[in-house]
């Protein structure tokens, strides 16, 4: 049976008050559903290119991974804070920009990682 929590994310999807990253997440090999809050979108991948998904990927996976090694049954939702280095070219110069993130990872009754939101530290979740 599928949590609340979980359910609530999927309407929130259907809604439209999530984008859904799924394509990509499977492109960069991560085995999850993966979502992104519309705050987070517009701050962090609107009018940059293909670099900035794949740096944000990156950041997602490792705290993936983090969320997997600190997960305790019964828990069926984590919740990490971190800070994530998007850098964009414009013109031939670099510019960098450090985002604070939350990546709340869902997990089967089994424990296994099975979705994942991404949204700006601070923000409210849309479930």
């Amino acid at each position: 049976m599928m949590n609340t929590v979980f359910n609530s994310r999927e309407e929130a999807l259907d809604r439209g008050k999530l984008i859904n990253l799924d394509d990509e997440a499977l492109d960069a090999g991560l085995p999850l559903d993966l979502a992104i809050t519309l705050p987070a979108h517009r701050h962090c991948l609107e009018d940059r290119n293909d670099n900035a998904i794949r740096d944000l990927l990156k950041g997602i996976e490792m705290a993936a991974v983090v969320a997997f090694i600190a997960h305790q049954s019964p828990q069926r939702t984590i919740r990490i804070d971190y800070r994530s280095v998007l850098t964009q070219k414009t013109n031939g110069s670099t510019q960098q920009q450090t985002v604070r993130l939350t990546l709340r990872v869902h997990f089967s009754e089994q424990g296994i990682p099975i979705a994942a939101t991404l949204g700006l530290m601070g923000e409210r979740f849309p479930y």
